[in-house]
Parts: structure tokens; sequence; C-alpha cells
């Protein structure tokens, strides 16, 4: 009984502490809402902080990094203070002005004393807005409405950017020299002063090509082993890895076509005078392409109505890669220009880091059956030529069709038995393929031999592990899933009319 009513006193105590502590924090919380209540004397919808015509605004300066930047008006142009050849986008400099014409407050605190509270003690920025004083004294035909103004000290007015405050998304804003009055503004008056100094900068747009059908020719220097060059056959469209290499068509094909739509990431540097300081001196890698494309054609008299065919000229694309940025893109300049921009790292993924052997073309032997003159089969100690004859029929209609008749050791077989074994040969497709001839002391389990109008050429088929066989065309050798071969092998015992083991 002792012991019980000892527990019950000390969980009556941890109550009490509970609840002093909880009475604590709500008189806290409640003392600070109080001081802000204490400064709210005035919570006027649509009071006014500062309301000027966008035309009359002739300079501003704000932070930009830490540092304090000044664009002004010259005529109709918006130019950077102290660097005038700084290619400032006059759209976004419009849209930032524009943002200050009419600065409204719908909750006001006035004679704040605790400025840290709001993030005043130490502003995150500072604007300065200077205006025409002529204007300011209605001698524009566009007035400001004064009597719901006010006034602007002399020409320039200071307005100091505090915390956000989160649940209303407004900002604290105090203005002159008036540092406890404080202002609750909507963000979005605010967010225009909080870019990068290059995000009010108008870069130039990334020379896409306009017909990515047109490129002949991808070249990309890297690193010794990271280098290749893709190129396209005129007349077929095939695409090779120098003079004998076939490419995979499809991965070449897949590198041209983003270059009609690549675009930059971000703007860096208008006038960069050390390549180094962006890894551009010695660039990581080199992305060339060449290309045609149509000569414009200047519209004449003579010209107008008429249909020709485009004049096409050769054009080159050079293409810089540097340093990797801070969250993975690289800068990049483009055809020598001495701006630098960044490209992302998901444009450039396709390009970088690859070896002639990414774009190989795993088709381990690809001949047209139209081209067949003969095929030589060898297998499980048989040996099979077939012959394929062909002839032109004409039908009633007149219609022609051209009739194939396939002669093995000169008996007619079935033509469904051997192209099913054919077209299994003829599709195949490697998983991997040696960069070494491949050394075996074993005989090939089969061979096959191709008889074409260009000659003669022999593929044979090893054993290699428990996955793959190997499959030797010329220098080449190809690993090719096991089950696939198996396949293949099934189809020719069918051809060959071997009883079933």
């Amino acid at each position: 009984m002792k012991n019980k009513t000892i527990k019950l006193m000390l969980a009556v105590g941890v109550l009490v502490v509970c609840c002093g502590v909880y009475m604590g924090v709500k008189n806290y919380v409640s003392s600070q809402e109080g001081q802000e209540t204490q400064n709210s004397e005035k919570e006027n919808p649509g009071e006014i902080v500062f309301k000027v015509l966008a035309g009359d605004i002739k300079e501003i300066s704000f932070m930009i990094e830490k540092n304090e930047v000044t664009f002004e008006k010259k005529g109709d142009i918006w130019r950077k203070k102290d660097e005038e050849a700084f290619p400032v986008n006059q759209t976004i400099l419009e849209e930032v002005v524009s943002s200050l014409t009419d600065i409204e407050s719908d909750r006001v605190l006035e004679d704040a004393e605790n400025l840290e509270q709001y993030g005043l003690d130490e502003p995150s920025n500072t604007i300065k807005i200077k205006v025409e004083p002529s204007k300011l004294k209605g001698d524009s035909e566009e007035t400001v409405d004064k009597d719901n103004v006010k006034e602007v000290d002399e020409n320039e007015t200071t307005l100091r950017i505090g915390d956000l405050n989160e649940a209303s998304n407004q900002y604290y804003v105090s203005k002159g020299e008036d540092r406890n009055t404080v202002y609750l503004v909507d963000s979005g008056v605010i967010e225009p002063f909080s870019k990068s100094l290059y995000e009010y900068a108008e870069g130039e747009d990334f020379p896409a090509i306009a017909d990515t059908s047109e490129i002949k020719k991808i070249t990309v220097t890297g690193a010794e082993e990271l280098s290749y060059v893709l190129e396209k056959e005129e007349g077929t469209g095939f695409w090779y890895l120098g003079e004998d290499e076939k490419a995979d068509s499809a991965k070449a094909s897949s590198l041209a076509a983003p270059f009609g739509s690549m675009a930059y990431d971000s703007f860096v540097d208008y006038d960069c005078e050390d390549l180094s300081e962006y890894g551009l001196d010695k660039p990581y890698a080199l992305i060339e392409v060449d290309y045609l494309e149509e000569e414009p054609e200047e519209e004449t008299e003579e010209t107008e109505g008429k249909t020709e065919e485009p004049e096409m000229i050769e054009k080159h694309l050079k293409i810089a890669v540097g340093n990797e940025t801070g969250d993975g893109d690289r800068y990049v300049c483009v055809n020598d220009s001495n701006q630098i921009y960044t490209l992302s790292s998901d444009a450039l993924a396709s390009y970088l880091d690859k070896t002639e052997a990414d774009f190989w073309d795993m088709a381990v032997k690809s001949v047209a059956m139209t081209d067949v003159e003969k095929l030589g089969i060898e297998y499980k100690g048989e040996k099979h030529e077939v012959n394929v004859s062909r002839e032109t029929l004409e039908s009633e209609d007149g219609e022609t069709e051209e009739k194939s008749t396939y002669l093995m050791d000169g008996d007619e077989v079935d033509e469904t038995d051997f192209t099913t074994f054919y077209n299994k040969l003829n599709n195949m497709i490697a998983e991997r393929r040696l960069t070494e001839k491949l050394e075996s002391e074993g005989t090939p389990e089969m061979v096959i031999t191709y008889v074409t109008d260009e000659g003669e050429s022999k593929v044979e088929y090893y054993a290699y592990d428990t996955n793959y066989y190997a499959v030797q065309v010329e220098r080449k050798t190809y690993l090719v899933n096991k089950m696939t071969i198996k396949s293949m092998f099934e189809a020719c015992e069918t051809l060959f009319g071997m009883e079933e083991e």
C-alpha cells in the first residue's frame, strides 16, 4: 500500500512539472506574439509602401551574391553601371522594375524595436531605387496618384529586405530612414531580386542543327581510349567506325538526334579571359559535328514563285567540354566563342567516357538472302552445299515475281526449312565482343561459308563457356548466348533431316 502511494505521488509530481513546462512555453509564445501585436497598430489592406511609374525609374541597385550591383537606364536600354558590355537581359530587367511600381502592404508594424526578430538588423538584401526628379513633381503625362503615395525622399528610395514570414508568404520590409516601421510585402515583389548575376544576362542560343539527318560525321576526342569517330556512309546511311568497322546504326543515330534540340543549361561568363578557370584550356573532351545545311537564299523577282533544289553548304559544330560544375553539369564553350555556358550532365552523358566498343554493331553476320549464291554448311561431321537459283515468273495479269529454289547437294529442299535456318543465322545478335582474336585449340562445331558476287567469307562457331558460344567472323570474335546458338543448331538439323537423338 505504501509503495502504491509513493508511485501515485511521483506520478502527480511528474504531471505538475509537465503542466508547468507547457504553461511556460505557452506564455513564451504568447509573449512573442504579443510583442508583434504590440507593434501592429495598423492593419490596413492596400497600404502603399512605394509607387511609381516603371518608365520613371532610371536606376536600381541591389545585392547579388553579396555584392551590390547597379543597373541604370540609358535611353530605352538597361546597362550594368560598372560594366556596360555586360549583356543585360532587357526583358528580365523590365520585369524587375515592374515589380517595384506598386508595392502594397496589408499589415504594418509601427515602432518595431527588435529588428532582429524580422531579420532587419542585417537585411538579406537592400534595394535602392532612383527616379527621375522631374517625374516626382508630376511633369510626366502619366502622373502617379500622389494622394496615395508616400513621398520619395529626393529621388532615391531604399528598401531593406528581412526574413520571410512563411505563414503568410510575405517578407518583412523597412523603407528609407524609418527603420522601425516594418511592412509585410508579398514575396512575389521580392523574388525577382533573388537571382544570380547571369540570370539577369541575355546569352546566345545553342546553335542547334535544323536537320539532324544531314549530320555526316561525329568526332569525340577525350583521353586516348575515350576517343572515337562515327561517319555516315553516303547512300546507305550506315554508320562506320573507321573504314571497315560497321557501327550500331541505332546507337549512332541516337547521338545525332539530340543536336537538333540541345540547349544550354545556364550562362556563366560573357567574356572569358582565362579558360583554365573552367577547365577549357585543356578540355575534358571535344565534340565535333560535320553536317550539311541549306544555304539561305534571297528571294528576287527572278526566283519568286520558283521551286529549286536548295544548295547545301558544309557546316562544323565544335563543343569544348570543361570541368564539372558543383551540380554535376559541365562548362562548355562552342565554336571557339569566349562565352561560357553549362550543359547538363544528361545532355552530355551519351557522348562522354565512351570508346569505339560502345558503338560496335553486334549483328554477327548479316547477308541479305538475295545476295547469296551458295551457302556451305559443316555441322556434326556432315558437309553440305546449298545453291540458290532464282527465276523471274510472269503472271497472267502481266505482273512479275522472283521465285527462289534451294538445292542442297543437287536436291531441292523445303523452302521453309531453309529460310528458317537462314533467318536464325542472319538475325543473330551477340551480347559481347572480345577485343582479341579467339585462341581455340578445338575445332568449330559449325562452319558456314557464304558465297556472293563479292567473294567468299567464313563464319566459325565454337563452344566458349557455360553461357556463350564464340563466333569467329574474320578478325572479330562475338559471344552469343548459348540458347540462341542451340536454336540455330536445331534448325540446321531439321534442314539436314537428322533424326532426334
